[in-house]
């Protein structure tokens, strides 16, 4: 619920052994693994996972098809897609997308979470990512106090932490129970009497091999009438 981000770079064929890597190393072994995952309802992406997570007893959950805000990521690439045409204007050029993505990531995750002054990096990794302009020259040390050196750091960050991490449980319980709430605002029975007219409104996905798009596609069906 902290919204961290993170990301890595595919080449090649994209299959099971080349997102096992990728995510093993850019991932899990720095954050671990995780406990739930979910996935874009994609064919492709969805089947990948599904089939790498399996050997992991990790439960891999696709959500609803044109349900993208359940996504969270979602919010990440709409910050995204502007870090890049600023990045694309100041450097003339498309080839630079890679560095605008990371710098994207870092940019991300320093900023606070959705109601707090809790860094999204302090919630998810235990530190705060500064920017290089909050960066003094660093110190010689000789390496004798390293030790007691992070003994007295995790003494005074501990509690500080601690009641971080309350704070971002209560508020994103409380989020949870907002959103549930909104979503089930719109949820209404619908009743229909015999002889009343209905349009069955359908879902409909793109076929990259037969040449259809989702877009020019009908998404309701019908007339139909109510017999009982």
């Amino acid at each position: 619920m902290t919204g961290f981000a993170d990301g890595a770079f595919l080449q090649g064929e994209i299959d099971s052994e080349t997102v096992a890597m990728a995510a093993f190393a850019t991932f899990f072994v720095t954050h671990g693994l995780p406990w739930l995952i979910f996935v874009d309802a994609d064919g492709v992406f969805a089947g990948v996972f599904k089939q790498l997570f399996r050997l992991l007893q990790i439960p891999v959950e696709p959500v609803a098809r044109e349900n993208h805000k359940a996504v969270r990521n979602e919010r990440f690439h709409h910050y995204l897609n502007k870090v890049q045409h600023i990045n694309t204007a100041d450097m003339m050029s498309l080839s630079q997308w890679k560095q605008g993505t990371l710098f994207s990531l870092y940019g991300w995750n320093v900023a606070p979470i959705d109601g707090t002054d809790v860094p999204r990096s302090v919630a998810a990794v235990g530190r705060d990512f500064p920017f290089p302009i909050n960066l003094s020259p660093a110190m010689a040390s000789d390496g004798s106090s390293k030790g007691q050196n992070a003994l007295d750091y995790l003494d005074a960050a501990s509690p500080l932490l601690f009641k971080q991490r309350q704070l971002l449980e209560i508020l994103n319980q409380e989020q949870c129970q907002r959103h549930t709430e909104l979503r089930n605002e719109g949820i209404r029975q619908r009743t229909f009497d015999p002889g009343d007219l209905v349009i069955v409104r359908k879902q409909v996905k793109s076929v990259v091999s037969q040449g259809i798009s989702a877009k020019l596609l009908f998404r309701a069906k019908g007339l139909y009438q109510v017999t009982k």
